[in-house]
């Protein structure tokens, strides 16, 4: 697993941000209420997402089953991107011609989990990209 959305910071954070608007009073009030409805809609809209990988290439799974997977050797680069608020996205670029969309030159995200990593073990994208002779998203 590369990674996968969490329940609890969309309790936690939302918790937090509310009080800080409600210490400040009025002034940051109504900024702390948009940034705690923001927070609890990503988190519920992120709420089952998964980014799946095994020797045969990325499985993406949302609330809906799994959307999608791209095999190893249809990928050209590959890397993790912020993706507000809080988040992070996979992004992929597929292999193929210069000018296909999505291609090696045009990115794509393909999948969205919130908050941004896991912490509990490193992470294993790299490791794969090793083993598969993917380049990092930004490498030359």
């Amino acid at each position: 697993m590369l990674g996968e959305s969490r329940a609890w910071p969309a309790i936690v954070l939302p918790a937090a941000l509310l009080m800080v608007a409600l210490a400040f009073r009025k002034a940051f009030f109504t900024a702390g209420f948009a940034i705690v409805a923001a927070a609890v809609i990503v988190a519920l809209a992120r709420r089952r997402n998964a980014i799946l990988a095994d020797e045969e290439g990325l499985l993406i799974r949302d609330r809906h089953g799994l959307r999608r997977s791209y095999a190893w050797t249809a990928i050209e680069r590959i890397g993790w991107t912020a993706s507000p608020p809080w988040g992070a996205s996979l992004t992929v670029c597929p292999a193929g011609k210069p000018y296909d969309v999505p291609g090696p030159n045009s990115p794509v995200e393909v999948a969205g989990i919130w908050p941004a990593r896991r912490r509990s073990a490193p992470d294993p994208l790299p490791g794969l990209m090793r083993r598969h002779g993917i380049r990092g998203l930004y490498a030359d």
